[in-house]
């Protein structure tokens, strides 16, 4: 029994050495331990706040976002509109084109049927013309010769008597 407590008096001083050095260390590592902890609770506090601030952020990019989607919702169904009334007003303009076309035609046949109407009339009139102004000339020219017909004749007889009067004078 003396050999046992030689020999726990032997390690005593090491025990006691030995749990002074590890209380020092233990110290250490929980002062360490709260400084991390006071570090890690100040970045989560900042890391919170960035998080409420990216929230905001993102309610209020969310917000503009959907009012945009708003915007061009309406601008798209206005646009839609526009497209459909734009094609209502050009299919009015075709038909509005197709109609004057064809009323163009039927004028141009009008005028065209006027045109040669007039043409035969002028036709017609240039022929009565002609022949009127051939009628003309010939019976002028027959009354021209009838004119001198009866007159060389009354010339003829007007000498004829003429001659008749010398000769009967100079007998």
């Amino acid at each position: 029994m003396r050999i046992k407590i030689l020999l726990a008096l032997a390690w005593f001083p090491f025990i006691v050495l030995g749990q002074t050095n590890t209380q020092n260390p233990t110290v250490e590592e929980v002062n360490n331990l709260k400084q991390t902890i006071q570090a890690t609770r100040s970045l989560t506090n900042e890391l919170d706040v960035r998080v409420e601030r990216m929230e905001e952020r993102l309610k209020t990019v969310s917000k503009s976002l959907d009012e945009q989607l708003s915007v061009n919702q309406h601008l798209q169904e206005q646009l839609q509109t526009n497209l459909q009334t734009q094609a209502q007003n050009e299919r009015a303009v075709n038909l509005a084109l197709d109609e004057f076309s064809k009323k163009f035609e039927e004028q141009n046949k009008t005028v065209e049927g006027v045109k040669a109407s007039l043409d035969a009339q002028l036709k017609q009139q240039l022929i009565y013309y002609t022949l009127a102004l051939v009628v003309f000339v010939l019976v002028l020219l027959i009354a021209v010769r009838i004119s001198t017909t009866k007159a060389l004749k009354q010339q003829q007889k007007s000498w004829n008597e003429f001659n008749e009067y010398i000769i009967k004078r100079k007998q």
